[in-house]
């Protein structure tokens, strides 16, 4: 028997009993990677290396990877991930590089796959275009709006494919549901080097357990997504409101989400309020989607014109440019944590959540370069219902009936590393709080959204037992040595049964 073999043999093992394996020495792996790709190492210590290693959205995902490696093809996933699990290599994979979460996309002494190389963009006859894990959503809409297609997909340009492993809001999420919902095909490299078709038809229950089950079970290689007819332009734009409008704007922001979202599905707004420590100034600014070829703004959205905006840049656009425009202005490479949890929309709860957040940044405005981010974000019953209809996903946000949700994220960003001690712990907790507030205000709802997520937030816990055991099943059968637990740690991982 070869050392491959033992190491997988023992892999296997150590996954049905719960015994630690030890991985190869990250130093190995990279060796080892490099006999069979060389010309897709990125080694530790180049001017290179530091580039892509440095690419992040915040600097709390810069870690120290033993060496990068950039595949672009399919295949060369396959070669890698097989070496990996036979020889027990950490590694990790970045998409866009848009999770704050350490470790979720990279590695500490292990190997870091970025997927930039797999850029593939490919219409179909099938209203459904495929799609390579290394675009962004910007890139994407580049490329679909001159056939007048779009996707339901990201809202911000440089946002990479993850978000379609876990959840996903869109300009066309009132109407047609979650981007999980809408992914028809995921190419998924299996932890031996197979590559597998998961859909509808074929590995229906691996296709399933990816909406919302994040990495523990494979690397994607390439989605294909349902596509949507667009016209020649939507409406669209930014509102922005100063802080003795908020008041008007938190009715607004209310009715929005039990009435416009509910009865106007082509209608998306996302609500942001933001604290500038530097300034100590207090704004919203929220993007506005309306898809329809308009030219002036329809009733639905005339409620947040009525409120007064100090500046409104609603016109007839292309999607491509409103995903530019709402990412104008966010920090990158800054310290960024976010935290969520999810509610039934209630027009109190809101008010009171958002005070006492104001009341706690208070506290930290004199941190450089601080910036509090509050998101009242809905999620409509027909949102709900379309995930439903199109195979299900394992959320489990069913039970909310005909009550609307809404997504609560609250964000912060400051300049230095040195700061977190004192930001991140006290963050933690005063969101937990507002989670206490909701449940004694009896609006809480059990979801809490991988995509906004702290690093120590029970995402898929939140699931419900019954997802939970259905996505161990899977497991079992997709990923039997432990491959995506034991040498990808990093994101969010399945519980153990009676969790």
């Amino acid at each position: 028997m070869t050392l491959q073999k033992i190491v997988k043999t023992l892999a296997v093992l150590g996954a049905l009993y719960g015994v630690s394996v030890a991985a190869l020495p990250a130093a190995n792996c990279c060796s080892l990677l490099e006999a069979v790709l060389p010309v897709n190492i990125l080694s530790i210590g180049t001017s290179n290396y530091t580039t892509v290693n440095n690419d992040y959205w915040s600097s709390s995902a810069v870690l120290s990877p033993s060496c990068i490696f950039s595949p672009t093809s399919p295949q060369e996933v396959s070669q890698a991930v097989k070496l990996f699990t036979d020889n027990q290599c950490k590694f990790a994979v970045r998409g866009g590089g848009h999770s704050s979460v350490p470790g979720a996309a990279n590695t500490n002494d292990g190997i870091l796959i970025v997927t930039e190389g797999l850029n593939e963009q490919s219409l179909t006859n099938e209203n459904s275009v495929w799609l390579g894990a290394g675009l962004t959503w910007g890139e994407v809409y580049g490329y679909l709006g001159p056939y007048h297609k779009s996707v339901v997909a990201g809202r911000y340009y440089p946002v990479g494919t993850g978000l379609l492993l876990g959840a996903g809001l869109s300009f066309f999420g009132n109407e047609y549901g979650l981007a999980i919902d809408n992914v028809k095909t995921y190419e998924v490299v299996l932890y031996n080097g197979t590559i597998i078709h998961a859909n509808s038809t074929s590995h229906p229950d691996l296709h399933r357990a990816l909406k919302g089950g994040g990495d523990n079970f494979g690397v994607i290689t390439r989605y294909e997504l349902i596509t949507l007819d667009t016209p020649d332009w939507i409406w669209g734009g930014m509102v922005y409101y100063n802080q003795s409008q908020l008041s008007q704007v938190e009715d607004v922001l209310y009715d929005y989400h039990v009435d416009i979202a509910v009865n106007d599905v082509k209608t998306h707004v996302l609500p942001q309020f933001g604290f500038n420590g530097t300034t100590n100034e207090t704004l919203n600014f929220s993007p506005i989607f309306y898809n329809g070829a308009l030219n002036s703004t329809p009733a639905a959205l005339q409620p947040w014109v009525d409120a007064q905006p100090y500046k409104n840049t609603m016109r007839p656009t292309q999607v491509v440019d409103l995903a530019t425009e709402f990412d104008a202005g966010f920090g990158y490479g800054l310290v960024q944590v976010q935290r969520t949890f999810t509610v039934y929309a209630d027009k109190q709860f809101f008010r009171d959540v958002w005070y006492q957040f104001q009341v706690w940044l208070q506290g930290y405005k004199q941190i450089p370069g601080f910036y509090g981010l509050h998101c009242n974000m809905p999620v409509t019953p027909n949102a709900v219902q379309q995930g439903v209809l199109k195979g299900g996903n394992v959320l489990g946000m069913e039970g909310a009936g005909n009550r609307t949700l809404s997504i609560l994220y609250f964000g912060l960003t400051f300049n230095n590393l040195s700061d977190t001690d004192a930001v991140f712990p006290a963050f933690a907790t005063f969101v937990e709080s507002m989670m206490s507030l909701a449940e004694q205000q009896n609006v809480r709802h059990p979801y809490i959204m991988w995509s906004y997520a702290g690093h120590d937030e029970k995402v898929i816990e939140a699931y419900g037992e019954e997802n939970n055991n259905f996505l161990r099943r899977v497991k079992q059968d997709y990923d039997p040595v432990g491959t995506f637990t034991n040498l990808v740690s990093g994101g969010f991982k399945l519980p153990a049964p009676g969790y």
